[in-house]
């Protein structure tokens, strides 16, 4: 985190410490991505009937699990060229999706993590 300007800022302002950068502990280290592959368009049924995701629209899929944590499922906007479009699952290392080797068990999660959408 060297910086010619803010070295110039520091000595300016007398050695202060004001321009000297502090360090802080991130809660978004460590995290962990889980990348999904989607269709670009698709209808999910809503209390109002079906309704269609628009490929160039972002959505934001809030977990309901019974019990423990609750994971948001983001769903990236795309043109929609190649029929794909991917959703992001973001966890903490020692959650249990990271210990899911097959498809069954993740459609057992996702099941159990978004219950109200078809995955």
């Amino acid at each position: 985190m060297q910086s010619a300007v803010r070295a110039q800022l520091e000595a300016w302002d007398g050695h202060k410490g004001r321009f000297v950068p502090e360090q802080f502990d991130s809660p978004a280290a460590g995290l962990r991505y889980k990348v999904l592959t989607l269709p670009s368009d698709f209808v999910v049924d809503t209390p109002d009937g079906e309704a269609a995701l628009s490929p160039r629209v972002m959505y934001a899929v809030r977990g309901a699990a019974p019990s423990g944590r609750r994971h948001k499922l983001g769903l990236i906007p795309s043109r929609g060229e190649h029929g794909t479009r991917t959703a992001n699952l973001i966890t903490k290392p020692g959650d249990s999706v990271w210990d899911i080797s097959d498809v069954e068990g993740f459609r057992k999660y996702a099941a159990r993590q978004w219950p109200h959408f078809p995955l």
